[in-house]
């Protein structure tokens, strides 16, 4: 529409009123923004742009805090355009979206998750000698996201699947009774 607008002489709105009045479809303006960098009318802003740490952690506790802010029915609306934007995709992008996540919990499950990484490079840093995914006690199938085995510390670093139902409600179960044995296991034997 601002193309046609500069081309006319016209505002923008007025081509908007026109097209709206005689049922023609409109694109959002996120979907403008795609096409525009698509076909590159305009530069992204953060493409190939490298962020240091300090402005990642601001830009995170920017969204931490409006996100904290957000009144329950705008929540509510995001979520149903995110339920809606679902239902439009074909079950092809919805597979193909099911496949990356899988991929992810199963490349954290190895690797650790972005906050797991964190703490290692922070403790390493501070001098620690720190076990990352790490068994602790012998004898014993368990597993410990961070050890520090000098000084009797285990951490776990639990996602929202360990109290909330994200992958059904028997999973959910599971993961709590398996927590509540590790911990017990853990603090038989002297960690915390």
């Amino acid at each position: 529409m601002y193309e046609i607008s500069v081309e006319l002489g016209v505002n923008p709105n007025s081509i908007r009123q026109r097209l709206k009045k005689y049922g023609m479809p409109i694109r959002g303006r996120g979907d403008a923004l795609k096409n525009a960098y698509k076909h590159n009318k305009k530069k992204h802003p953060t493409k190939d742009k490298h962020r240091t740490e300090e402005e990642k952690l601001k830009i995170s506790q920017s969204v931490q805090s409006y996100w904290e802010d957000v009144p329950d029915e705008v929540r509510e609306r995001y979520s149903e355009i995110s339920k809606d934007r679902w239902q439009k995709m074909t079950e092809e992008e919805q597979h193909d979206l099911r496949s990356k996540a899988i991929e992810a919990i199963r490349r954290s499950a190895v690797e650790g998750s972005k906050l797991e990484r964190f703490l290692y490079e922070k403790l390493e840093a501070a001098g620690y000698n720190v076990g990352f995914h790490h068994r602790p006690l012998e004898n014993e199938n368990l597993e410990c996201d961070l050890v520090l085995n000098e000084l009797l510390v285990a951490i776990e670093v639990d996602g929202k699947s360990h109290y909330e139902n994200v992958w059904g409600i028997d999973k959910l179960r599971q993961t709590k009774k398996s927590d509540k044995d590790k911990n017990g296991l853990l603090l038989k034997r002297g960690f915390v």
